[in-house]
């Protein structure tokens, strides 16, 4: 079973007070970069970027990456979820998973990658989420079969809100790995994690 990459990176970075998903981040790699190395380095082959407002930054910063550009035209609604729809319509027939991320969580670790899709593969009906410390935290690996569920989520909803009516669908996936909370929304926290 394969499973592809959605990285969300439309969001307006209105508390961050810049582009924070093309900041430099470690390795000489952006925030997103990081983002999507961790993925393919988890084995996740075609990874969808969803973008918006900051589409010419973000897609320079990927050139060369192979991964494809999606526009959520909605992007200045600034919800989360319009971007998942965007993604999930774009991904076609080939995954038969989807696995959820925003663009600026850079500490996420190939491991984590690795363990939430071994998880789905062992249960492919559950909704495999990464826990540590008691949290979950992203990726979120979306089977197909939620897909239209999702895909029908109207203004006000979002994936967490989903998660929560659907919890006997949700398999937690224990990870060592702060990264997956360790979201930059702010200076603060880009100089706390970098």
């Amino acid at each position: 079973m394969i499973a592809a990459g959605l990285v969300l990176a439309a969001g307006q970075s209105r508390r961050m007070g810049s582009a924070k998903l093309t900041l430099p981040w470690r390795d000489g790699r952006t925030v997103v970069e990081a983002v999507v190395a961790a993925l393919r380095q988890g084995g996740v082959e075609r990874i969808l970027v969803v973008v918006g407002g900051d589409r010419q930054s973000v897609e320079e910063a990927l050139a060369g990456s192979r991964v494809e550009i999606i526009e959520n035209l909605r992007h200045a609604e600034g919800e989360m979820l319009g971007s998942i729809q965007t993604g999930l319509r774009a991904m076609g027939d080939g995954p038969e998973g989807a696995l959820v991320t925003p663009g600026d969580l850079p500490a996420i670790q190939p491991t984590t990658v690795r363990a939430v899709v071994e998880a789905w593969q062992d249960s492919p009906e559950a909704v495999c989420v990464p826990v540590y410390g008691g949290r979950r935290g992203h990726p979120v690996l979306l089977p197909r079969r939620n897909w239209a569920e999702v895909l029908a989520l109207g203004a006000g909803e979002s994936l967490r809100s989903y998660l929560r009516l659907h919890l006997d669908e949700v398999r937690s996936v224990e990870v060592p790995d702060a990264g997956i909370h360790a979201d930059i929304d702010s200076p603060q926290d880009y100089r706390r994690n970098r």
